[in-house]
């Protein structure tokens, strides 16, 4: 119960600064890029999880992905957690998780197109980064 609720307000924490028409340039300034790895890591570790916990950990990648900076971009870390966020999203649609938890990574993969920053590519129906 414990990492639900851990990862239930990490997906708050990353809504709030997300979910706008425009995100908010000051709260985007306001988080450190250490932060942002370490929220990006537990995210992805608890989409490992049981679905419960992996519904609202897809939700947060798909809220801290968009919120990522070219700064952040080109940072040799940050390229490795991306990748690894965006292959945690995809296995999270294909792999036979409850309907929910697939729509969140649907959605969540959504909210990761709206980063024009983000270098993805669709080719043969998969997405590289």
């Amino acid at each position: 119960m414990y990492i639900f609720k851990c990862i239930y307000l990490l997906t708050c924490v990353a809504c709030f600064g997300w979910n706008r028409e425009t995100p908010d340039p000051s709260f985007q300034e306001e988080f450190s890029g250490l932060l942002l790895l370490k929220m990006l890591r537990s995210a992805i570790e608890a989409s490992k999880d049981k679905d419960q916990v992996k519904s609202n950990a897809v939700r947060a990648l798909g809220n801290l992905l968009p919120f990522l900076q070219p700064s952040h971009i080109e940072k040799p870390t940050f390229a490795e957690i991306i990748e690894e966020s965006i292959q945690a999203l995809i296995s999270t649609v294909l792999t036979e998780a409850a309907m929910r938890v697939r729509w969140n990574a649907c959605y969540a993969m959504g909210n990761v197109f709206k980063n024009p920053a983000l270098p993805l590519v669709v080719y043969n129906k998969h997405i590289l980064f």
